[in-house]
């Protein structure tokens, strides 16, 4: 439940001689199985709450402003369809531009949410 954590292979773990870590091949799954379901649920539902607010800045928003949104979330978008089938979040090749676009979009509706009041 809690999560196996980043140090032993599981390979080690249940007595198997030859170094051989396995691991999943999906960042999502990964991050259950490292890190364990509570803090999978931290992160599902601060993505699900993230990409809402920025649908919700989208519709409001300018013209530009709504393109930077738009261009954003469909990068997002990718990315998690690409962290489905490979284990990309873990590195820096997607993982930054994961956490980047994800404050991106928080900032930017947060800021359009601001200046529509």
């Amino acid at each position: 439940m809690a999560g196996a954590g980043f140090g032993v292979p599981i390979s080690i773990r249940y007595g198997l001689t030859q170094y051989v870590d396995v691991d999943p091949h999906n960042s999502f799954v990964a991050i259950i199985y490292r890190l364990g379901f509570p803090a999978a649920l931290c992160l599902f539902a601060t993505v699900i709450l993230c990409v809402l607010q920025t649908a919700r800045a989208i519709r409001r928003s300018s013209e530009l402003r709504g393109a930077i949104l738009t261009a954003c979330l469909a990068a997002f978008t990718a990315i998690n369809i690409f962290a489905c089938f490979n284990v990309v979040l873990e590195g820096p090749f997607l993982g930054m531009f994961y956490w980047l676009l994800l404050g991106l979009m928080l900032r930017f509706s947060i800021t359009e949410r601001v200046a529509s009041r």
